[in-house]
């Protein structure tokens, strides 16, 4: 692995290119599919039963179901509906 010293305090780091190799290794030990090249319709990509999203599509016209999903984006691409404050804390 390519590990490099970042301070004093850090006990260890890696570069991005040993984390995606971690991450594409994770994903399939577990089988877990993973799906690239795909964009959140902006207009109506997330659809709700009451609070809870069940699906997603996508602009090509994809539609994901499942029973829970995790907004991993740095947008908060899924917060639909959702209020939030932009900004620090007064």
């Amino acid at each position: 692995m390519a590990w490099f010293h970042i301070d004093d305090e850090t006990m260890w780091g890696f570069e991005p290119h040993v984390a995606e190799a971690i991450f594409e290794a994770m994903v399939r030990e577990a089988k877990v599919p993973v799906v690239r090249g795909e964009r959140l319709d902006p207009a109506s990509g997330v659809e709700k039963a009451g609070t809870r999203i069940v699906a997603v599509r996508m602009e090509s016209g994809k539609v994901f179901k499942a029973k829970m999903f995790i907004d991993a984006t740095y947008e908060g691409d899924l917060m639909a509906g959702v209020s939030y404050t932009v900004g620090r804390e007064s």
